[in-house]
């Protein structure tokens, strides 16, 4: 009995371990995926500033409102 589980654990480590390196990224899509943060980055910093100038012009038309 401890035989067989000592063999059915050996076994499930071993498939854990292929399984591992079957899923593990290569160096290419490791690349490919930091570029794409950097690409969201660079998109969110830019939607951002728009949105930032887009509250400043509702602010002032506000207080535009207000004081008319």
């Amino acid at each position: 009995m401890r035989s067989a589980l000592s063999i059915t654990e050996r076994a499930m480590a071993d498939w854990r371990e292929a399984a591992e390196r079957a899923l593990a990224p290569t160096p290419a899509e490791l690349l490919r995926l930091r570029d794409r943060l950097r690409e969201n980055r660079t998109n969110l910093d830019r939607w951002q500033r728009r949105l930032q100038f887009w509250q400043g012009i509702r602010r002032v038309a506000v207080w535009l409102g207000r004081r008319l």
